[in-house]
């Protein structure tokens, strides 16, 4: 039988691939475990399953867009929850990277970590 110490590798969702570092999830005080690992597969499941509902939503349809940005928060959270990060907004990353979204990725992602934003007023997902 083989071993092996990985500490970083990748877990299949069923709808895409997803990082897990055990050494982050260790640096964070978390402990691996198969039911950690479920745990981040199945929010990530939930994360891609509302990354379709972006893309099958009109995009004059803003009430839905809050809605869907409502709850892409909350599991941005659970995310940060899950591999014991502290909960905070300024890292949230996964808000400009959905469907219809005009936001700058490359600014946001130079943003990440601060309260900075840069919004698209036009965009269809954040703008006015």
């Amino acid at each position: 039988m083989y071993e092996f110490d990985l500490d970083e590798f990748s877990l299949s969702t069923g709808r895409g691939v997803e990082l897990y570092n055990v050494r982050l999830l260790k640096m964070n005080g978390g402990e691996d475990t198969p039911e950690r690992r479920q745990t981040i597969i199945d929010i990530h499941i939930d994360r891609h399953k509302l990354l379709e509902d972006y893309r099958a939503t009109d995009v004059t349809d803003k009430s839905r867009f809050v809605e869907l940005n409502e709850r892409m928060v909350q599991i941005e959270y659970r995310l940060q929850d899950a591999w014991g990060f502290p909960r905070d907004p300024n890292y949230h990353s996964y808000w400009f990277q959905v469907h219809h979204c005009t936001c700058p990725k490359l600014d946001n992602m130079d943003f990440l970590g601060s309260e900075a934003r840069y919004i698209n007023f036009s965009c269809p997902v954040h703008g006015k």
